[in-house]
């Protein structure tokens, strides 16, 4: 299945040492299913480029989506994106402090037309993208 997008969180089972085709009845050469669950063997974290295709880079919101509102995303749109923003969050205070934390929403606050992408590379030393693919890379184990 290609191309498939759902509005809706979808469990993930993550199986180890082959349960996955015990537990399943596929044989050993499935190394993952969906049935309402997406179900992985264990083996497939350590295959990012296969795990990615499998779960969708873009089901994680961007930082200009996590920088907006909630209110017109899905229920379950927007609990993702408040977990990971507090993680995100969670992240910058532990790498630059409350102080550059602080620093950065005050960029943003004293200049309203100040461009997120600029504010956030004065105060953290990167780009938004390149900070949320490396956070995506460690959230992954990759990192």
């Amino acid at each position: 299945m290609t191309g498939f997008a759902s509005d809706r969180l979808i469990p993930v089972v993550i199986y180890e040492g082959g349960d996955l085709n015990h537990v399943t009845g596929t044989p050993s050469w499935i190394p993952g299913l969906f049935d309402g669950k997406i179900r992985l063997d264990s083996e497939l974290l350590a295959s990012g480029p296969m795990l990615e295709g499998l779960l969708g880079r873009q089901v994680l919101p961007d930082l200009r989506e996590l920088s907006g509102g909630y209110s017109s995303m899905t229920q379950d749109r927007a609990e993702l994106a408040y977990r990971q923003a507090y993680w995100m969050s969670r992240d910058l205070v532990d790498m630059f402090g409350w102080e550059g934390v602080a620093w950065f929403l005050g960029r943003l606050e004293g200049d309203p037309r100040a461009p997120f992408d600029q504010a956030f590379q004065e105060s953290f030393g990167e780009v938004p993208q390149v900070y949320l693919d490396r956070w995506y890379d460690d959230w992954l184990g990759r990192g």
